[in-house]
């Protein structure tokens, strides 16, 4: 009997886990694995949305901020035949210098270019919004009904990816406007 008892206590002793210890170990180990890639490619796919989300947003602000403060400077203001665009504003600055930019719509590209004159000279093309929907983007003159004073009105929609924005600006000039 003592055989029996001296065995039992030499394998409560030792050190070490059992194959039943480890298998339900490894099973659990994976599970925790396999939840955490789950969660991660749930989270990644999240990030992407938000991003996108965030850069249309960001597109159609831009085209509010550009177009908005050069509409205010505004004396003329002549809006093209598509949509509204080639979008052409012009301005004398205090000092006499004559500015004029000019809004053009890529349609291949999706952009929306700001061309900036002084006196005539060309001062170069920048973009300004990416990923625009060209047949959502267009601008109008709205004819207010108890005022004198017009506005200019921009409708702008990007699209990257997925996810969509779009913002509609009434522009105010801050002086009376010749409309071409």
């Amino acid at each position: 009997m003592n055989a029996l008892v001296s065995g039992k206590r030499e394998r409560r002793n030792q050190l070490g886990f059992t194959l039943a210890e480890f298998i339900v170990a490894i099973a659990v180990s994976a599970l925790i694995v396999v939840g955490s890639l789950v969660l991660l490619r749930y989270m990644i796919a999240v990030a992407a949305d938000n991003r996108d989300k965030t850069m249309a947003t960001l597109q159609v602000q831009y085209v509010g901020f550009w177009i908005s403060e050069d509409v205010v400077q505004a004396q003329t203001i002549e809006l093209g035949d598509s949509n509204g665009f080639p979008l052409i504003i012009t301005w004398t600055e205090w000092d006499g210098d004559v500015n004029e930019v000019t809004y053009t719509v890529d349609t291949e590209k999706r952009e929306l270019e700001r061309g900036h004159k002084v006196n005539g000279e060309s001062y170069g093309t920048s973009v300004v919004s990416e990923y625009l929907d060209p047949g959502a983007t267009e601008c109008s003159r709205r004819n207010l009904d108890d005022v004198l004073v017009d506005a200019l009105v921009l409708e702008v929609t990007a699209t990257v990816d997925r996810s969509e924005a779009s913002s509609t600006y009434e522009i105010h000039p801050r002086a009376f406007v010749v409309w071409e």
